[in-house]
C-alpha cells in the first residue's frame, strides 16, 4: 500500500510540474525580454552601462509587465522590479562598497 502512495505522489508532482511549467517559463521569458529591451534602450540612449541602468530597467520591466492589471498592480510591479534590481546591484557591487567603507 505504501508503494502505491509514493507512486501516486510522484505522479501528482510530475503532473503539477508539467501543468505549471509552461506558464512559469512563459512569464520568465517575457520578463527577460522586457528587461533586455529596456537595458539596450537605456545603454544606447545614455551611452554607458551602469547600476542606474539596471535599476531603471528593472523598475520599467515591473511597470510594463503589470501595466494591464490596473494602476495599483502596475505600481506594485514597478516596486518589485525596483527592489530586485537594487538588491542585484548591491550584491554585484559588494567589492566597491568594501573599498568605500
Amino acid at each position: 500500500m505504501e508503494n502505491q502512495t509514493s507512486t501516486y505522489n510522484r505522479t501528482q508532482i510530475l503532473n503539477s510540474v508539467l501543468k505549471n511549467g509552461a506558464r512559469l517559463s512563459n512569464t520568465f521569458g517575457t520578463l527577460s525580454v522586457y528587461y533586455c529591451m529596456f537595458g539596450i534602450i537605456l545603454e544606447k540612449t545614455w551611452g554607458c552601462e551602469g547600476k542606474l541602468n539596471t535599476i531603471v530597467a528593472g523598475t520599467s520591466t515591473g511597470l510594463l509587465y503589470k501595466a494591464s492589471s490596473g494602476l495599483r498592480n502596475c505600481g506594485i510591479g514597478g516596486l518589485i522590479g525596483f527592489s530586485l534590481a537594487t538588491v542585484f546591484s548591491l550584491v554585484t557591487s559588494k567589492n566597491k562598497i568594501k573599498e568605500i567603507g
